[in-house]
């Protein structure tokens, strides 16, 4: 709360009404620094960069001078030692006269001031040579013959002066100056070396010399003192805080525009001097941040622009290298401060601030009477605008002086006229707007009700309750005891009702369950339709497993009551498959196929009852579909094998035909049986495939048995045939095909069909049946007395055959009603004229019993179990007759 004070003590100023004089005056103000700020700014970008461009255009044309101004003094030794090496080719020097050498030497260095130190010395060891001294006083240096040293100072006629000291043992052979060239066998420098007198550096370039015949004679040599280079330098200094210095690529220095010695001492010895070691800032500095940034001296083979910056201060630095035809390998640094630029431009600046300054008090001046100006009609319009809000239209406005203020004055004035009657306009738009949001908000709740609920019967659909069984999923996972569960509902044979009715009266029926199943629960549980037949419940809470029976119980019961609608009552059931909550489930989606793996559990065991989830189903489940895809593969590669069992006319004892039937030698799980993988094939609609084979494979093996028996031709061969494939279109061209490929006439093909089939559309039923017919196939009536069919639907169809279901030829000889049903369903087959074949006859006893009754066929055991094509054959060939007549 205290947080929320301060805030409002914070923003009231920004919410306060500020007057239009002060906002003009503060926009005008506002625009004007910033286009000043801009112009500045601008301002000293440009010469920033003005600068930087001046600074790298200085250094380049220095970087040019130094490199012009070196390759003029770096060429003299190179002129001198060729010149002396021309005078030796055309003889105007001896090699062994050094005397006239010496007075060669003393010419050369009056023309070339910029030399040294002239020396020969011979493949001999012999040596002459002329230095030049830092007071401009010449001496000689010549070996006599004991190979000693002498030194001799000159006149100014180049003639020996006096004698001054002897060095023994010298051997110019030794010399650096000698070896280097000698080594590369061509004209090379030798390492930079320091003079002690005058401190300085120097560096030699020797070039060796052969006679007209190609033979080395010695070394001719010139040296020269570095420090001309470094009096050019400072010379060349841009300004006084700025540096110029050459190294060498180990980072030595070779000359600098300081003042520095290029030298230093150690251990009384002279050594060169590291640029990174320098005395002087700037140098040490420059060199530290060309190491680290360029990748090491060695890396820079053109030439380099950059900045950076020493102690806050920033530099422009040039480094540019300096190389020569025989091994020199130098780096030219130029280092100039940015300081030495702004002088100027920091005095420009101070002068264009102040000038902004002065053009913003002027402009502040301005401002304020411009805007008292052009407020002065606005405030007018504002005491009129106030006075119109608190209900007085009648208000009008005088303006002169302002053009667009006339125009807005008579505006304003026809707005007061109008703004009486919009008013009451709005007020009515307003109201009818209030309406329309009313419905809008009613057609949203119900879009939203229409989203989460069944528009059939108004209960939730499977978006509603999967989001609620989600949230008991969590619930569950978060408390452990907490129990609820799923109640998975799916009605029986509610497609031979919505078929038979009509789909009006299935709806009515869903509705009429939907709200009896809402009857059974309780307020706090959720009832919802997933689609089709299929509806759920929400259990929650519950105390334990039992409350979920109870209701599951109470359901099943409760649908097997006939259905009152209207003027008809409807019979039908359920199945339920309950699930119960556990940690375990993470997702609602899991618990929900479990129930309904238990719904499918109860459908198998015979309808009109529940089951309860188990861990067994669910590997049932898994094995099912296992199953269904193995199955899949069967069909394909034609993996299933057709069985026949043998039809026995009991009357005559003879063979009559056989039945066709589907076997699986699965090459892992070993035989399946068809009660395991034909309710599968129904299911998925593989029967239609896979009947389609079975009708083809018989009707091709009942052909060849008639070309190779010839009493094979009072058979017939059949061939169960389910609903889904009577419901192909392609029924008949299939059934055509298989006959016309095997030759197989129609009176000898028996189609069997269940007697539930006959609870479907009977109107489509019995136009294909009388299609087929028209063909001469003989259509029998499988499972006689297991479904629930009318009697009265036998005469509606083209059937030839009654087969007795075996479950009633089992209990002959057993006291009950099944010994009167078969004698009804025999006599039924004689009154409509068909014959009864009876299935799983086992018994010596039971064929007596149906041969006393009159049966015309039977199939069983006792006979034969199915059996393969070849073990068929021999069937026929064996038993001529099967049994005896009396």
């Amino acid at each position: 709360m205290e947080q929320l004070k301060r805030w409002k003590k914070i923003s009231s100023p920004v919410n306060r009404e500020l007057p239009l004089r002060f906002i003009l005056i503060v926009l005008f103000v506002l625009q004007l620094l910033v286009s000043v700020g801009l112009v500045g700014y601008l301002s000293l970008r440009n010469g920033e960069e003005a600068i930087e461009d001046l600074a790298n255009q200085l250094m380049s044309e220095a970087g040019d001078r130094i490199s012009e101004r070196l390759n003029i003094y770096l060429l003299t030794p190179h002129q001198v030692n060729q010149l002396n090496a021309n005078a030796l080719d055309m003889g105007q020097l001896q090699l062994n006269d050094l005397q006239s050498m010496e007075r060669h030497f003393w010419r050369q260095s009056q023309v070339f001031k910029l030399i040294s130190y002239i020396q020969f010395g011979n493949s001999q060891g012999e040596f002459v040579g002329l230095a030049v001294n830092d007071d401009g006083t010449l001496t000689y240096q010549v070996t006599e013959k004991t190979g000693a040293l002498q030194t001799y100072s000159i006149d100014t006629k180049g003639d020996r002066k006096q004698y001054l000291e002897t060095s023994p043992n010298f051997d110019a052979r030794q010399r650096p100056w000698y070896i280097v060239p000698q080594q590369v066998d061509k004209s090379a420098w030798t390492e930079i070396y320091p003079w002690v007198s005058p401190p300085t550096l120097a560096i030699t370039l020797g070039q060796p010399y052969y006679d007209t015949q190609g033979k080395f004679q010695g070394i001719l040599a010139t040296d020269l003192s570095l420090a001309q280079i470094s009096d050019f330098l400072k010379e060349l200094s841009l300004c006084d805080s700025g540096r110029t210095f050459i190294l060498e690529r180990s980072g030595d220095i070779v000359a600098t525009s300081s003042n520095e010695l290029p030298f230093v001492w150690r251990n009384h010895r002279p050594g060169r001097l590291m640029a990174n070691h320098s005395e002087d800032g700037i140098v040490q500095a420059t060199a530290t941040y060309l190491a680290k940034q360029t990748g090491g001296l060695q890396q820079i083979n053109a030439r380099r622009q950059t900045q950076f910056s020493i102690e806050g201060q920033r530099y422009f630095l040039q480094v540019m290298p300096l190389q020569d035809q025989h091994g020199l390998d130098w780096l030219s640094v130029l280092v100039i401060p940015e300081s030495s630029f702004m002088a100027q431009i920091d005095a420009n600046t101070r002068t264009t601030l102040l000038l902004c300054f002065l053009a913003l008090g002027c402009a502040i001046y301005l401002g304020i009477c411009t805007a008292s100006w052009i407020a002065r009609p606005i405030l007018r319009f504002s005491q009129a605008s106030q006075a119109m809000s608190s209900g007085q239209f009648d208000q009008t406005v005088s303006v002169k002086g302002f053009k667009e203020i006339g125009v807005l004055q008579r505006s304003f004035n026809r707005m007061a006229e109008k703004l009486q009657t919009t008013f009451c306009d709005l007020e009515a738009a307003n109201l009818a707007l209030k309406k329309e949001v009313a419905e809008r908000q009613r057609a949203e709740e119900q879009f939203k009700h229409l989203a989460l609920h069944d528009p059939l019967t108004g209960f939730p659909n499977r978006a509603f309750f999967m989001e609620q069984l989600e949230r008991a999923v969590k619930q569950a996972q978060r408390h452990p005891h907490y129990l609820f569960a799923v109640l998975f509902i799916d009605l029986d044979r509610f497609k031979i009702v919505n078929d038979s009715l009509g789909h009006q009266v299935g709806d009515q029926l869903l509705g009429a369950i939907a709200h009896q199943l809402h009857s059974l629960v309780r307020a706090t549980d959720i009832v919802a339709r997933l689609g089709g037949d299929e509806f759920v419940i929400l259990l929650e809470p519950i105390e334990e497993v039992n409350d979920a029976v109870r209701v599951a119980d109470r359901i099943v019961q409760e649908l097997s009551s006939p259905i009152d609608l209207g003027n008809r009552q409807v019979f039908i059931s359920a199945s339920v498959g309950i699930a119960l909550s556990s940690p375990d489930y993470s997702q609602a989606t899991d618990i929900l196929r479990d129930a309904d793996i238990a719904m499918y559990r109860a459908k198998n065991r015979g309808k009109a009852c529940f089951e309860i989830f188990n861990e067994r189903m669910y590997m049932q489940a898994l094995d099912r579909l296992q199953v269904e895809n193995d199955l899949r593969q069967a069909i394909d590669y034609q993996q299933l094998r057709v069985f026949y069992q043998p039809i026995v006319d009991i009357q005559t004892g003879k063979l009559s035909g056989f039945e066709a039937l589907s076997r699986w030698p699965h090459p892992t799980r070993g035989f399946i049986t068809p009660t395991e993988f034909i309710p599968i094939a129904e299911e998925t609609s593989l029967i239609v495939p896979l009947g389609e084979w079975i009708l083809q494979t018989a009707c091709q093996q009942m052909a060849t048995w008639l070309q190779t028996y010839p009493a094979a031709v009072h058979y017939s061969i059949s061939v169960n045939m389910s609903i889904k494939q009577l419901k192909d279109p392609n029924l008949l061209t299939k059934v055509d095909r298989a006959l016309e490929q095997s030759g197989l006439n129609g009176h000898q093909l028996s189609l069997e069909l269940t007697e539930s089939i006959l609870m479907e559309n009977v109107i489509e039923l019995k136009v294909i049946l009388n299609q087929l017919k028209d063909r001469g196939i003989q259509l029998s009536i499988d499972d006689f007395g297991t479904g629930y069919s009318s009697l009265s639907y036998l005469h509606l169809f083209p059937f030839n055959t009654i087969k007795i279901d075996q479950s009633f030829i089992n209990r002959i000889g057993e006291q009950g009603e099944n010994q009167e049903i078969i004698e009804t369903i025999i006599s039924l087959a004689n009154q409509l004229k068909m014959d009864a074949v009876s299935e799983g006859v086992e018994s010596k006893q039971q064929l007596n019993y149906l041969k006393k009754l009159s049966c015309q066929k039977a199939q069983g055991n006792y006979f034969s179990q199915p059996l393969s094509g070849d073990a068929a054959e021999v069937f026929i060939l064996n038993n001529p007759q099967l049994i005896q007549v009396h």
